[in-house]
């Protein structure tokens, strides 16, 4: 697989944010996949430029301005469970102005915040999920800034809705397809476990990167919807099954890189 610079580098340092990544390590994880030592600093000049990186030091760059705040978001998969509670039949309106079409680059940043979130169109300007989240209706709004919305949107939780019922808004999003990630996934997930004790620490760190940034990324899209509307063991014998995986990929890294031995944690 081909992969970009700018994909590197900033999922290195999106990992290991708050610390910095040295170009040491930058330049020895490119070298995996075949990314010459000039690309790799030449990209790292323009993520500086743009400030999505910051020099933290000589030859130690950490995660800039633009990435500060989605850095930490991603970060939280490890923890996405615990946003959810039991579900009590409400759901949650993102009611967003009408944008112009040209508008690309902002129509591109609230359909990734609201597809983050978990929220399926019911209009051009109606967003919908259901209200299972933990956080407050000012939290969720937050987190959708956070995830690159603007903040002229409009917040509701609504147990009765006329027009719209139940069936139709659960039938928004593709549950079989979901129920069968949660399954495949566990499975491609443990078959390279098993395959990755017999690879070499550099084959390993390759893979577990690029497997990783598959698991990470469901993850952070799955709408974690209600436990009676989706295969619930699945999902959570998957989500289980990503966090073993996750510290799996993070040892071959560790001795790869020289990381520190300690695995990421909610405080760091």
């Amino acid at each position: 697989m081909i992969l970009e610079p700018k994909i590197l580098i900033l999922d290195l340092v999106m990992v290991r944010y708050p610390k910095p990544c040295s170009v040491r390590e930058l330049l020895q994880a490119a070298r995996l996949f075949q990314i010459s030592d000039n690309s790799l600093r030449v990209a790292v000049t323009r993520l500086v430029a743009q400030h999505w990186l910051k020099s933290e030091g000589r030859g130690l760059y950490g995660a800039g301005e633009q990435i500060q705040a989605m850095s930490q978001e991603i970060r939280s998969w490890r923890y996405a469970q615990d946003r959810i509670r039991a579900w009590t039949g409400h759901f949650l309106f993102a009611f967003l102005p009408e944008r112009p079409k040209y508008d690309r680059t902002e129509i591109r940043h609230r359909a990734r915040a609201l597809g983050m979130m978990g929220f399926q169109d019911v209009a051009s300007d109606i967003h919908v999920r259901p209200d299972n989240l933990r956080a407050s209706l000012e939290e969720v709004r937050q987190r959708l800034v956070t995830l690159g919305m603007t903040a002229d949107h409009v917040l509701v939780s609504a147990e009765h809705i006329a027009g719209l019922d139940e069936k139709y808004i659960k039938n928004l999003w593709p549950i079989k397809q979901l129920d069968q990630q949660y399954l495949e996934m566990t499975v491609r997930m443990r078959s390279w476990m098993q395959s990755a004790r017999h690879m070499q620490t550099e084959h390993a760190a390759r893979e577990s990167f690029l497997l990783g940034r598959e698991v990470i990324r469901q993850i952070n899209r799955d709408p974690w919807l209600p436990e009676d509307w989706i295969d619930a063991s699945s999902r959570q014998t998957y989500f289980e099954t990503a966090i073993e995986f996750d510290r799996y990929g993070w040892t071959f890294w560790m001795d790869l890189l020289s990381w520190p031995e300690k695995y990421p944690s909610r405080s760091d």
